[in-house]
């Protein structure tokens, strides 16, 4: 769907490493399988997570071939990347025991249109605080 749209945003667990070789820093997504994924510097200076360990983002994908670029470049380019991590105590607040981490699967495969159009149902029914659930989802999808 990327390469036939030219971009694509998407939720995912991003983890960025620097590579010694090209002194370049490269994103590794965890659902997707992408990885060495050119990503600016700022973002890593910003979010010094994404570097150890990785973070739950929203990010916007650029897809362009270019044939000079066929062996050394990649596709595939990071166009904004915003982090959308929870903290574990809002989680458990929100969430019932166990529920979270389906959440997060669920939420990960959606496009951001479905994820705007299914937020209400979400929130409505993800356990104890729906309240406090729908801000998330929509504070989150306001950011996009």
């Amino acid at each position: 769907m990327l390469r036939s749209r030219g971009s694509y945003t998407v939720i995912d667990k991003i983890t960025v490493s620097l590579n010694i070789k090209r002194d370049v820093y490269e994103a590794e997504f965890s659902n997707l399988g992408l990885k060495a994924v050119p990503i600016s510097d700022e973002y890593p200076e910003k979010y010094d997570r994404l570097l150890c360990g990785g973070i739950w983002c929203i990010v916007q994908l650029d897809y362009e071939y270019i044939e000079e670029d066929k062996k050394n470049g990649n596709p595939i380019q990071i166009r904004k990347l915003t982090p959308i991590q929870l903290s574990l105590t809002v989680c458990t607040a929100i969430f019932p025991v166990g529920r979270f981490q389906s959440f997060v699967r669920s939420i990960s495969r959606m496009t951001t249109d479905s994820l705007r159009t299914t937020s209400p149902n979400i929130s409505g029914s993800c356990g104890r605080n729906s309240t406090a659930m729908r801000w998330l989802t929509t504070s989150t999808l306001e950011k996009i």
